[in-house]
């Protein structure tokens, strides 16, 4: 029963929604839309995905940061297998990786992911959502209006 009460709380601990709330929205990229949780905090940017088990097709995690520069991103305690794309500060892709998870939590040696030039976005999605959709370098994103952004979640 003490092991089950553990558990639980180290499924609070590390759940996304522990310590902050992550606004949800849709973007669009081509004619593709997918609903993204948006990290524009230093805390939510340093938390990313970790510790989820699964990620949806249609859903993402966009990356916001204050300025354009160099972005380096690593999979620690990522589970699930990812792409990311890097945007400028104008939204236009500018570099798709295909990031390996980890596979164990003991793993020490992480690749670390660096972008190929000064991005201001990086969108987290399923691995191989870039390719299957046919998005591109110079493609470019969009916010969906409010309007448009009811979620269900």
């Amino acid at each position: 029963m003490v092991w089950l009460l553990r558990l639980s709380l180290l499924f609070l601990i590390f759940s996304p929604a522990y310590g902050f709330s992550l606004k949800k929205r849709k973007i669009k990229i081509k004619e593709v839309v997918i609903q993204v949780e948006i990290a524009d905090t230093e805390e939510a940017r340093e938390h990313g995905l970790m510790e989820r088990t699964n990620l949806p097709e249609d859903r993402g995690m966009l990356f916001v940061f204050p300025s354009e520069r160099k972005r380096f991103f690593w999979m620690k305690n990522t589970y699930i297998p990812l792409s990311i794309g890097f945007f400028d500060k104008n939204k236009v892709l500018i570099d798709v990786q295909e990031m390996r998870p980890m596979s164990s939590p003991l793993e020490r040696n992480i690749p670390r992911y660096q972008s190929r030039g000064k991005a201001q976005y990086a969108l987290e999605v399923p691995r191989g959502f870039f390719k299957k959709h046919k998005i591109k370098r110079g493609d470019r994103f969009e916010f969906l209006p409010q309007r448009e952004n009811k979620t269900k979640d």
